[in-house]
């Protein structure tokens, strides 16, 4: 019975659109039964029901969905997922972290690896420094101490606590940072004499920070 509903009605929309088709519904109304007319809607709504029955997410559960087939809703999207709690993904900004896969590798080999790789190209832009100061392009200097060297300053204190003597590492760090501070001002005021004094200090900064990491 439904499925014949569901065939009568796929008929008539296809009619819309056919230039015969108030001809063809008009025969078809002739010969139904006025009074089947009430049971023929109300199949039609229970047809509708069940095969369009709403999906409800869990009660009380945060709001996620699942799409990879988990049970229900409020499901996170992988299966098997490794969750501190039962709501919140260990990447939520509302969760407390202590799944995340990165805790396993902070401060272990790679994440020095990539610090290193950091600080070593950090190093290799501050000696353009000297260059820029003879050609006078102030402008170079500062955009150069802004750019990568932000990056630079982050790797130098990650080495620092990663070191034997993180306290001294890191004294080391800022010292070296305010010679770079430093070079920046007087890059602005276009005092190559300072600029060059300061870094010829840097230097030496830098190798006793390398030092202790």
């Amino acid at each position: 019975m439904i499925s014949a509903v569901i065939a009568a009605l796929l008929f008539a929309s296809a009619n819309a659109f056919n230039p015969l088709g108030s001809a063809t519904m008009s025969r078809m109304q002739m010969t139904a039964e006025k009074p089947n007319m009430q049971k023929v809607i109300g199949a039609a709504l229970v047809a509708s029901s069940i095969l369009a029955s709403p999906v409800l997410a869990k009660e009380g559960a945060g709001a996620k969905i699942s799409i990879f087939g988990n049970s229900d809703i409020s499901s996170p999207f992988a299966l098997g997922e490794n969750r501190e709690d039962p709501i919140y993904s260990p990447y939520s900004p509302y969760g407390n972290g202590e799944k995340a896969v990165y805790n396993a590798r902070k401060g272990g080999a790679e994440e020095l690896k990539f610090w290193k790789g950091v600080f070593a190209e950090g190093v290799k832009r501050t000696e353009k420094i000297p260059g820029y100061t003879d050609k006078k392009t102030w402008t170079e200097i500062t955009t150069e101490l802004t750019r990568y060297l932000y990056n630079f300053r982050e790797a130098s204190l990650r080495l620092a606590a990663a070191s034997k003597d993180p306290k001294a590492a890191t004294a080391a760090a800022k010292t070296y940072f305010d010679d770079l501070n430093d070079i920046f001002v007087f890059a602005t005021k276009k005092n190559g004499g300072v600029v060059t004094a300061t870094y010829e200090k840097s230097l030496k900064d830098l190798a006793a920070f390398k030092a202790l990491i």
